[in-house]
Formats: C-alpha cells, structure tokens, sequence
C-alpha cells in the first residue's frame, strides 16, 4: 500500500524537519507532497506527530489504491538546504 503525505506548517524551522523526515520514508514529488510507503507509515507518523502544533499547521494523508498518474514536468530531485 502507498500513501500521499502533504503538509502545511506554518514555521520554517518545523516545516524543514518534517520534510527531512518525510524524504527519510518516501519519494518528493512536490514542494510539500511526498509519496509513502504503508510499511513506514506508523513509523513516520510517530516522528511527525511530535512536530505537528494543530493549531497552525496540517497534515494530510490518503491512501493510494490503483496507477498514479503523472502530468506535467517528470520528478525531479530536489535539493534542500536547511
């Protein structure tokens, strides 16, 4: 099973740590959209639930049944400096 992981939070700091930590379980797709795989799902929510404040920020995730299709420009790697 695959997951969607998307996010949006609020400070930088925390944002920079989340993705590090999805990079960590999955594939980048988008600047906050990252590609799970189920057997880390547990996992990685742990360490994410830690830096989540719900007051400010949110976090999705939906699980993938079928083919993903692409459009647009292909995946490409992402380099981040934090």
């Amino acid at each position: 099973m695959r997951f969607v992981l998307c996010y949006d939070i609020k400070e930088e700091k925390r944002r920079g740590k989340v993705r590090k930590i999805s990079k960590s379980f999955g594939q980048h797709h988008q600047l906050s959209v990252f590609l799970i795989n189920a057997n880390s799902l547990s996992e990685i929510l742990h360490e994410i639930d830690k830096l989540i404040e719900e007051e400010y920020d949110r976090l999705l995730i939906a699980e993938v049944h079928g083919d993903i299709l692409y459009l647009g420009r292909p995946y490409e790697e992402i380099n981040w400096t934090i």
